[in-house]
C-alpha cells in the first residue's frame, strides 16, 4: 500500500485527525493529506478516469481494434480512430478533441 493510502486510513480512523502528525508518521506531504481527506482533490487515477471521454475498457477496445487493422496492414488515420471513437461514444466529441 502506497505511503498516502496509509495515511489516508489512519486519518479515517481518527474522529479530528491531525494531519501534520499523521503526514509526518507517514511521510507523505501535509497539505496533499488533508485536500485528499477532505475530498477537495482525488489521486491522478481517478481525475484521468473522471476526466476522459473512453472509460480503460473502451479504450483497450479501441487499441485492440486497431492493432488488429494494423497487423492486417491497414494502417489507421487520425479520422479513421476519430469514427472509431463516435461509433464507441454514440456522440461527436467536440473539435478540438485529441485523437493522437
Amino acid at each position: 500500500m502506497r505511503p498516502i493510502d496509509e495515511a489516508l486510513n489512519a486519518a479515517d480512523a481518527q474522529k479530528n485527525p491531525v494531519y501534520a502528525h499523521i503526514a509526518e508518521k507517514h511521510s507523505v506531504d501535509r497539505s496533499t493529506l488533508s485536500r485528499r481527506h477532505r475530498g477537495i482533490t482525488t489521486d491522478r487515477a481517478t481525475t484521468y478516469e473522471t476526466q476522459s471521454h473512453l472509460t480503460k475498457q473502451q479504450s483497450e477496445t479501441l487499441i485492440n481494434y486497431i492493432n488488429k487493422l494494423t497487423n492486417r496492414g491497414i494502417l489507421s488515420t487520425p479520422a479513421m480512430v476519430r469514427n472509431f471513437i463516435v461509433e464507441i461514444l454514440q456522440f461527436v466529441p467536440g473539435k478540438n478533441y485529441h485523437t493522437t
